[in-house]
């Protein structure tokens, strides 16, 4: 930042001006949704120089130390997504990128209430959880989801873990997402299969064949029956908590179209 303006300077600027400034300075435009929401998106054709991006980067930064929300989320994601940067002399581009700062100020923006940063806090521990399938990234996902009424995606973390309790857990977030509006039944049968009920299926013809004395290679404890019992009870208590969801769900669906009349 010291090539063209000094760091007394900036200090002279509102943090809206560094913010103004810095999207100018990176090629970027500010579009704000109906939702409320903002995005940005690069000037036609456009791209910053290695120069332009280190000043531009320098303001959002210093804007947002200053607490400005905008700011913050707009360094979020040009550091998580990256910023695609003219090669002085040339004309090819490289996209300047660091995952980890993002994160860092989409946690200062989620510091300020910013559901949006949760969610997108979300989704890094998320991909992080995917790449290295260390269980602390899959919970700091669950729990930045949450904190930001992402239910639908906590849900789908969850269900995918394998975990009978986790599943149920799964269950009750689903209903939230369901309620809040995040996502559709439809959504739900799409990504959940029945599969404990074949499990349960499967640990109940098993503890059969014990039982009957079927499988002569082997007897098994009252313990281990025990067990085979239990694991085919708790998976067709899951398979029952679909069932209820789903169930409960379409009621909700009928009620609220009968009641609106479409």
């Amino acid at each position: 930042m010291e090539n063209n303006e000094s760091v007394s300077s900036l200090k002279d600027k509102t943090p809206e001006e560094l913010y103004k400034q810095g999207l100018s300075l990176l090629k970027k435009e500010e579009r704000i949704w109906p939702s409320g929401e903002i995005s940005f998106h690069p000037m036609r054709d456009a791209f910053p120089g290695e120069e332009e991006y280190a000043e531009g980067m320098a303001c959002l930064e210093h804007a947002a130390e200053q607490g400005y929300l905008k700011a913050q989320m707009a360094l979020g994601g040009f550091y998580g997504a990256g910023v695609e940067v003219s090669i002085k002399g040339t004309s090819a581009h490289i996209r300047k990128r660091n995952e980890e700062k993002g994160a860092y100020w989409y946690k200062a923006a989620a510091g300020q209430g910013d559901k949006r940063a949760a969610v997108y806090l979300g989704n890094y521990y998320c991909d992080k959880w995917d790449a290295l399938g260390q269980k602390a990234d899959m919970e700091e996902a669950v729990s930045w989801y949450l904190k930001g009424g992402g239910y639908n995606e906590a849900a789908n973390i969850l269900a995918t873990i394998g975990s009978m309790d986790d599943y149920t857990r799964a269950i009750e977030l689903y209903r939230k997402s369901f309620e809040s509006g995040e996502a559709d039944i439809a959504d739900f049968l799409d990504r959940n299969e029945f599969d404990y009920l074949r499990e349960g299926r499967d640990y109940e013809m098993e503890l059969d064949r014990y039982s009957n004395g079927t499988d002569t290679n082997r007897e098994l404890s009252e313990a281990e029956m025990a067990d085979l019992r239990n694991n085919a009870v708790k998976c067709y208590e899951c398979v029952l908590l679909q069932c209820e969801l789903i169930v409960d769900e379409i009621k909700r669906k009928i009620e609220r179209l009968t009641q609106t009349g479409h």
